[in-house]
């Protein structure tokens, strides 16, 4: 692999609600946890905030381009951060 363990998922509240079940279910396993903030995040991560802060935001630029024009891309996947 290019990049090493932990690799993490981050949802907003509406995408873990709409997988509650699985949400639980791993959580209960140990293999995923749950934050309050984007704060509490970054400092698990070891990073700065901002960083975290520039990485979403380019995730999320690149998806009002694909909404705009599904068809136009490519979109790179996972922006530079």
């Amino acid at each position: 692999w290019k990049n090493k363990a932990p690799f993490r998922l981050v949802l907003n509240s509406m995408a873990s609600k709409e997988i509650h079940w699985h949400c639980e279910h791993y959580k209960g396993r140990g293999v995923m946890r749950k934050f309050d903030t984007g704060a509490d995040l970054a400092k698990e991560m070891g990073i700065p905030v901002k960083k975290l802060e520039d990485v979403v935001e380019a995730h999320y630029q690149v998806s009002l381009k694909q909404a705009k024009d599904p068809e136009g891309g490519p979109y790179p996947a996972y922006p530079d951060g």
